[in-house]
């Protein structure tokens, strides 16, 4: 899987790309993220990453990102399994900017989240910011659903007039909350203006 690929997204995507707003400034950047995981989750139950995040953020424009950069951060996630929703957000990032350009920000614990480290490229800079809470997600079940099997999220991530997308799998299981990422991939951004242009097929052509 190529470390800088744009993969597939849905219908939600087109809503978040057509509400951005165009007056905001380029904010290009790369999420190094997981890519899959496994996770156990009790009927009604959630689990919210405090400590460590999914995501490193990473800045491949020439301009340090701002906390005004970051407050303006819109997150949306779609799930193939009706009841198990997927909720990622940017925590305390901001607190963490300005991020200069070719450093990657993130609250990483090895044993947890290590493996977003490797997809780093041999100029850039990482800063750790754990234990704070550095773009989190929260991983919910519905009350009385028992589902047990695949699940993809698609998940847009939009800073300024960029926007990346990308899915995130996952294999449920019924029990005591738990949660193991096990692969992981890289996003870059693209141009919302640009995506406007494209036509929807063209758009599940380029991102599938």
């Amino acid at each position: 899987m190529s470390r800088r690929s744009l993969l597939g997204f849905g219908t939600s995507v087109l809503a978040t790309i057509l509400t951005c707003p165009h007056s905001a400034r380029a904010v290009p950047f790369d999420l190094a993220h997981v890519h899959s995981m496994g996770v156990t989750l009790c009927g009604g139950c959630g689990i919210t990453l405090s400590a460590w995040g999914f995501a490193l953020l990473v800045n491949t424009g020439p301009l340090p990102i701002t906390s005004a950069d970051i407050d303006g951060m819109q997150f949306t996630a779609t799930s193939t399994v009706d009841g198990i929703s997927l909720s990622p957000f940017a925590g305390q990032l901001y607190l963490h900017a300005p991020i200069a350009p070719d450093e990657a920000v993130g609250s990483v614990i090895p044993e947890y989240n290590g493996l977003l480290v490797d997809l780093l490229e041999n100029d850039e800079s990482f800063r750790n910011t754990a234990t704070s809470q550095v773009l989190p997600f929260q991983i919910s079940r519905e009350s009385g659903n028992t589902y047990e099997g695949p699940v993809t999220f698609w998940v847009t991530v939009t800073m300024g007039t960029e926007i990346a997308a990308f899915p995130i799998h996952a294999t449920l299981s019924l029990g005591s909350h738990h949660i193991e990422f096990l692969t992981a991939s890289r996003a870059t951004s693209t141009s919302s203006t640009t995506v406007d242009r494209a036509s929807w097929g063209e758009l599940k052509t380029r991102y599938r």
